[in-house]
């Protein structure tokens, strides 16, 4: 399936829309989504993808720091989120997950820019995230997104089953 991605950055409305003539898809923060659909969801991804994720404290974020939770949503469905949470003076990339039928069409890129505003309006300058140190896409993307960004960033290896951490400096 071919399709077409304009970015319209709404500046007023601190969204981005991802359109062509056949589908539309937007990021929204969770107040602008039904709670239970967002809950319903990642209860869903979380028990198929076998994550190691605490839906308690995904849905805690969601009470406690909404803007900090944000969904693509396709149509009325939802397609993927992110989920950031403050960890002392840094900002953390808890978990995030794009469908797989729509990876690869920027909706990853606007969610981690999201990530990024986000972190400059708090006036936060460091953003972690953590990913399996097997996933060699996972990387890749997360060092094209510091070029994209303009920022420095850091890679740690843990060792065999443990994870990998990429910390972004934005100063």
């Amino acid at each position: 399936m071919r399709i077409s991605i304009i970015f319209i950055f709404l500046a007023l409305l601190n969204q981005a829309v991802y359109s062509d003539s056949s589908e539309n898809i937007e990021v929204v923060n969770f107040k602008k989504i039904d709670e239970r659909l967002a809950v319903d969801f990642i209860e869903k991804v979380n028990a198929r993808l076998e994550w190691s994720h605490d839906n308690q404290k995904i849905f805690t974020t969601f009470q406690e720091s909404p803007n900090l939770c944000y969904f693509a949503i396709q149509d009325t469905n939802i397609v993927g989120y992110m989920i950031l949470r403050k960890e002392g003076q840094e900002q953390h990339l808890h978990v995030s997950y794009i469908a797989a039928d729509i990876q690869g069409l920027g909706i990853g890129t606007i969610l981690m820019h999201k990530a990024f505003c986000k972190n400059r309006k708090l006036g936060k300058s460091i953003l972690t995230l953590h990913h399996k140190p097997e996933n060699a896409s996972a990387r890749k993307f997360y060092e094209k997104i510091a070029e994209i960004e303009q920022v420095r960033y850091q890679y740690e290896y843990f060792g065999p089953g443990l994870s990998s951490r990429m910390t972004y400096y934005m100063y």
